[in-house]
């Protein structure tokens, strides 16, 4: 009983972590030098999402990210949540494309996602002809931007992993529970 609610409730706590990390993000990560480093807990979650969970339930937290970061925003309707799913699509891409094991491969993810998700947003605002100086802002805190959500996703990757094995999300348990169905149902046929 204890492991179904956990499990069920894993999407909820992790709705309300994302919630949390962009309150955070948003008000600690004001002005020009907190905007220079600013990390983008959001992007980590994506990538999270898109490497550890199914696709339906990685797309549907992915849209609720998109909406929580739209709702903190000023930007057009739409513009980040299509940038967010973007990034969901290409890990997606990249995970049947390369073998993606360990802290190393995450956190490299995370850049490129972080990378991708800045010039998907400058192409997005391109398209809605919006783009006219934004190219220069884009420039200026693609390098710091990039690599602070890098190092977030160096720290952070690890305890969502833990995270998931505490609410028994995680694949290791799932095929440890397997494991021990079948070891159970083994005893039973030698009686």
């Amino acid at each position: 009983m204890n492991r179904a609610l956990l499990r069920a409730l894993n999407a909820p706590f992790f709705v309300l972590l994302v919630l949390v990390a962009v309150a955070i993000q948003t008000s600690l990560f004001r002005g020009n030098l907190g905007a220079l480093f600013q990390p983008d807990f959001v992007i980590v979650a994506v990538v999270w999402c898109a490497l550890r969970r199914p696709f339906i339930e990685g797309s549907i937290l992915t849209l609720l990210f998109g909406e929580l970061v739209e709702i903190h925003s000023s930007a057009p309707q739409g513009v980040l949540m299509l940038n967010y799913v973007g990034v969901f699509l290409l890990t997606r891409a990249c995970l049947k494309l390369f073998v993606i094991r360990g802290r190393r491969s995450w956190a490299a993810l995370s850049v490129v996602g972080a990378f991708s998700w800045k010039l998907l947003f400058l192409f997005t605002l391109y398209l809605l002809d919006l783009s006219d100086n934004q190219w220069r802002h884009t420039l200026t805190y693609l390098l710091p931007n990039t690599l602070t959500t890098g190092l977030l996703a160096w720290w952070s990757m690890p305890w969502l992993e833990r995270f998931d094995y505490w609410t028994w999300k995680s694949e290791r348990v799932r095929q440890a529970i397997e494991g021990d169905l079948l070891l159970s149902d083994d005893d039973e046929d030698w009686s």
